[in-house]
């Protein structure tokens, strides 16, 4: 027996050194991501911070009370993942599990209770299913994908597909709500509880020696214990019942519920690349719509009915759309996140009457026939975080007056178009983080104006006309993430040491340059004077990288638009 008990203790030991280690993982790798993200990125999330709550969430109540509000918790999780996950089969496979949970746990309660020696099996159920619900599959599925990227696959935050499945996976993961706050709590509290419940039922047993003569018999005073645990016990035995029936029965409507939605799956326009299949729905619920416009002309419609309420990307490749889109089709969807024109004769863009809606936060016209900028660009709404206007082929300027209209924008994308120099008004637009000027016709680095903009993380000035190393915007800022590859900069008399670890690093790319060409195999070379390798591969379809020597911009054009 004590073998057999030592084998449990070093079980549970196991058991919960992982579920703590992984939880640690799961806590830092979360606040990484969310305290290390650029401010585009948490509020793309709609991360909630709530009030100070300076009560306690919790009071005492019996146990059955507070593992059925735990029950309750992992069952309206499972339908909110529902709503956010792309990924039917993760959300059906995590519907399974919180079943299986709600029938196996009140099942193996039952059996602890006539078998008192055998409860460990209950704890240790109940400890290992309250972590993969709580945290396991969350940081398996989501956060482990998410960090992968972050630090190993930074390109594939630009794909669209990418983009809107982890941006609501990442929604469904972050507290969003005070009552969302409350599950997830529920959640990491019980699964807490039930480690240290199994911990303490396999620690080794401590007898404790009464003296005799502290003894006290108390019969004479009332009836025996054991007809007072008689009468205790049988509302305690009802009570049971009806917490065993309620589990078995909601845990069976889940998984069967869960299965039979999966099979049934409604079918989606054929622009449709992704959709969610919330419970309780038979309609589509598009997420991300892709719409290739094989004849230009025809008009665009965007229909709820079709593509359901919960459209979060629209993607427009080949429309002609002269005098642009429609912003009263947007109006119906209150989820969508961002509108991407791609390959059209967009030459102006009126606001219309109902304008845009509140909640877009990415716009992007990508090789278009824009020679200013229209209307509905320079009236964005105020939630927009990010701008693209790449590839208008005769847009060589900006107006200052546009500052006032994007001063909110945390990035600016305006690649592949005639700029002949840095707007110098860029310097009011205190919120930029990101800043891409790359394959114009620049020939100055502002060093000053760059170096004041406090937010600014990231600046690509590749394939434009820059001579010279901005040596001063280094100096000051340092710690600024610079690609100037392609450029005819000259080498420098002498290269400081900083300098040397950032090209070796990466953090400042000058493949191509007459510079980099001077230090050797300091850098790399790239696979044409037209593509700069962060454009390469980066799941947004440029011209300048779609030839044969850079493998057809690596399959980022296929399906006749960015990825």
């Amino acid at each position: 027996m004590s073998s057999k008990r030592e084998r449990l203790r070093y079980g549970a030991y196991v058991i919960a050194i992982l579920k703590y280690v992984l939880s640690a993982a799961y806590c830092l790798i979360l606040g990484y991501l969310v305290g290390f993200s650029l401010t585009t990125e948490q509020l793309a999330v709609q991360v909630f911070a709530g009030p100070t709550l300076t009560a306690p969430l919790f009071f005492f109540a019996p146990r059955l009370a507070l593992q059925a509000f735990v029950t309750a918790a992992q069952v309206l999780q499972a339908y909110h993942l529902s709503e956010r996950a792309v990924n039917t089969r993760l959300a059906t496979i995590n519907a399974i599990l919180v079943g299986v949970s709600a029938i196996a746990s009140p099942l193996l309660l039952l059996y602890a209770a006539s078998h008192p020696d055998r409860k460990h099996y209950y704890l240790f159920f109940t400890s290992l299913s309250s972590f993969l619900l709580a945290t396991g599959i969350a940081f398996a599925c989501i956060v482990v994908p998410v960090g992968y990227v972050q630090v190993y696959d930074l390109k594939a935050i630009n794909s669209l597909a990418w983009g809107t499945e982890y941006t609501l996976l990442i929604r469904y993961l972050v507290p969003n709500s005070p009552l969302d706050l409350l599950e997830k709590m529920t959640l990491r509290l019980a699964s807490w509880v039930n480690v240290q419940r199994l911990l303490r039922a396999v620690a080794p047993d401590v007898t404790t020696t009464v003296a005799a003569s502290t003894m006290m018999s108390f019969s004479p005073l009332g009836p025996s214990l054991t007809a007072v645990k008689r009468a205790v016990d049988r509302p305690r035995r009802r009570l049971l019942f009806i917490y065993v029936a309620f589990h078995v029965l909601l845990g069976a409507t889940v998984v069967i519920y869960a299965i039979v939605h999966a099979c049934r799956r409604p079918t989606c326009p054929s622009g449709c690349r992704l959709a969610t299949a919330p419970w309780f729905s038979r309609a589509c619920h598009c997420t991300y719509y892709h719409l290739e416009c094989l004849d230009p002309d025809a008009a665009v419609q965007l229909s709820p009915e079709l593509l359901g309420p919960d459209l979060f990307h629209v993607q427009l490749t080949g429309c002609r759309l002269e005098h642009g889109f429609n912003l009263s089709l947007l109006v119906p969807f209150k989820t969508l996140f961002g509108l991407t024109i791609e390959f059209s004769n967009l030459t102006d863009w009126p606001l219309g009457p109902n304008g845009w809606p509140d909640q877009i936060m990415a716009v992007n016209v990508r090789y278009s026939n824009l020679s200013t900028i229209p209307q509905a660009l320079t009236t964005l709404p105020a939630q927009c975080k990010t701008l693209t206007i790449a590839g208008s082929a005769h847009l060589d300027s900006l107006p200052a007056s546009l500052v006032s209209s994007w001063r909110h924008l945390g990035s600016l994308i305006l690649n592949s178009n005639q700029l002949t120099a840095v707007p110098s008004w860029l310097d009011g637009l205190t919120d930029l983080e990101v800043l891409v000027l790359s394959g114009n016709q620049i020939q100055v680095v502002p060093d000053a104006m760059l170096a004041a903009m406090p937010s600014l993380t990231f600046l690509k000035l590749a394939q434009n006309n820059l001579t010279a190393f901005p040596i001063d915007l280094f100096a000051s800022r340092p710690e600024l993430d610079m690609d100037l590859s392609n450029n005819p900069i000259a080498p420098l008399p002498s290269l400081p040491t900083a300098l040397m670890r950032a090209i070796t690093s990466g953090s400042v790319v000058l493949d191509g340059t007459p510079l980099c060409s001077s230090l050797g195999s300091a850098c790399n070379g790239g696979c044409s004077p037209m593509c700069s390798r962060s454009e390469l591969g980066d799941r947004v379809c440029q011209r300048n990288c779609f030839d044969e020597v850079c493998a057809w911009d690596l399959g980022d054009c296929a399906g006749g638009g960015s990825q």
